[in-house]
């Protein structure tokens, strides 16, 4: 049996004051400062990307993309485990943009062997996992609210942001960016 224990907590002091509002061109301007998870909404994301990874490779930990996508014949069981991963919001926003694409490219049903759906990872904005992992840089934090921004390590240029909010004690994946690209919740 494999056992996968994540957890969120953060009790670190936050500024109470608004961030900036950033554009995914200021981002994507900025190729400094990436480094391993520092923050805890760092390490939140960090530790969702690592679960995605392994539940990619390894169907034993569940499958994390059928969740995200509402793939109509998924197996279940660990919905209950992803649904404290992200906000309902941002599930039904990625449930949405999927059905909207296998409506235009498959008439709205699955087909074996075509590319009926979104085509690449919701979560990672990518179709393939990175071979050495992922780095992290924080472009803004308030109370219970961060932007997150990822890349792979070798790889200068920011790859997506993840706006990550507090719930309880718990960061969660609230929205993601696929920098000049799609756009969920």
């Amino acid at each position: 049996m494999i056992g996968l224990c994540v957890s969120f907590n953060a009790y670190a002091q936050e500024a109470d004051t608004s961030p900036p509002v950033l554009t995914d061109a200021d981002i994507i301007a900025n190729t400094n400062g990436f480094s391993a998870p520092t923050s805890d909404a760092e390490r939140a994301v960090d530790a969702i990307l690592t679960y995605d990874t392994l539940a990619s490779s390894d169907r034993r930990f569940g499958d994390l993309m059928d969740y995200m996508v509402g793939y109509p014949n998924r197996k279940t069981n660990f919905d209950h485990l992803y649904d404290q991963f992200f906000t309902p919001a941002l599930t039904k926003a990625w449930r949405t943009a999927e059905r909207n694409q296998v409506q235009k490219n498959c008439n709205g049903q699955y087909i074996e062997g075509e590319q009926c759906g979104l085509g690449f990872n919701p979560l990672t904005c990518a179709q393939d996992d990175p071979a050495q992992g992922y780095l992290y840089r924080t472009e803004r934090k308030s109370k219970g609210v961060a932007t997150v921004t990822t890349t792979w390590q070798g790889q200068l240029k920011p790859l997506a942001a993840y706006s990550v909010v507090k719930q309880d004690k718990a960061w969660v994946i609230d929205g993601v960016s696929c920098l000049n690209d799609a756009q969920f919740n």
